[in-house]
């Protein structure tokens, strides 16, 4: 669950069947007198440990060699530790900017102080965020020697690596394991972004009007991003079409894709028909730029013909 500067609970944004304190005191803690910070979001770190250690002394288990040798360095004998240690390090929390999220300098290999790794933190603004979706956990990991249990949080950006194929794994722009509560994290993620109020969340009211009212040329050139990053991955670019062309266009790619995101972030869409929309409207654009080179007309026709 959240906890928040305010203290209060959470249950007015969604619904919880967990019992216990909202978030651990490492949470709380750790973001304790930032300004910048709305809410912080508590990890199970127990589950993660006792998953992770699992896990790796599964992949040792199934790797003779690779058992020896870390048995030289004595690594079975600090595995668990150097588990808890980057665990225990990982903050999530909602600031004014975007989803910060934070690994703190922590000891690593024997804990001696020269092993010791530092602080690293990534921020994803709540204006670049295109989708906040959860996987949740099934199967087994390491062949089937170990069940999933953690919770994942995907979070994308029009820069990121898309969905994935049976070729190549999709690539996140942020992916989050381990939440007590993945579904209000994701509830809050994005009723900020919608400029949505949330009870007891201390966030200010210029933030809500920041993203409740974007500019259209703002959202234009966030869809124009968005559309050529698609494109590139297809191996296709908008040829002769710069960002001033795509803002200027009549009619509202914008509003189109952004919406569309929503609706597959609700559920009422599916990948292939957001996919189709985005190669529809690349089409559509490069259409366009083509017929403006030669010295035609706009390109008419409707968008999704």
């Amino acid at each position: 669950m959240m906890s928040s500067r305010g203290g209060a609970s959470y249950a007015a944004l969604v619904s919880s069947s967990e019992e216990g304190p909202p978030s651990s005191p490492q949470d709380e803690a750790f973001f304790e007198g930032d300004p910048e910070v709305l809410g912080s979001f508590a990890f199970d770190y127990g589950a993660i440990i006792d998953f992770r250690t699992k896990q790796q002394w599964a992949q040792l288990v199934a790797c003779p060699v690779a058992l020896v040798v870390s048995s030289l360095w004595c690594w079975p004998c600090f595995l668990r530790r150097n588990v808890a240690w980057e665990a225990e390090a990982t903050h999530v929390a909602l600031t004014q900017d975007g989803i910060r999220y934070v690994v703190d300098g922590h000891p690593t290999c024997c804990g001696l102080w020269c092993t010791d790794v530092g602080r690293s933190s990534k921020t994803v603004p709540y204006d670049k965020l295109t989708d906040c979706d959860l996987v949740e956990p099934a199967g087994t990991a390491v062949c089937c020697f170990v069940r999933n249990t953690l919770f994942e949080v995907h979070v994308d950006t029009a820069s990121s690596g898309g969905p994935g194929t049976p070729e190549r794994p999709a690539v996140h722009e942020l992916t989050i394991v381990g939440l007590k509560d993945p579904h209000a994290f994701k509830c809050a993620v994005w009723s900020v972004k919608r400029g949505e109020p949330i009870e007891d969340l201390a966030v200010p009211e210029s933030l809500y009007a920041r993203h409740r009212a974007p500019s259209d040329l703002a959202r234009r050139a966030d869809a124009y991003d968005a559309v050529v990053a698609h494109g590139d991955r297809g191996g296709k670019r908008l040829r002769g079409l710069t960002k001033v062309d795509f803002l200027l266009a009549d009619k509202d790619y914008a509003t189109i894709l952004l919406d569309a995101s929503r609706l597959a972030q609700d559920g009422r869409l599916s990948q292939a028909e957001v996919d189709d929309l985005f190669h529809r409207i690349h089409a559509k654009l490069t259409t366009t730029a083509s017929t403006t080179e030669g010295g035609g007309g706009g390109g008419g026709g409707p968008l999704l013909a």
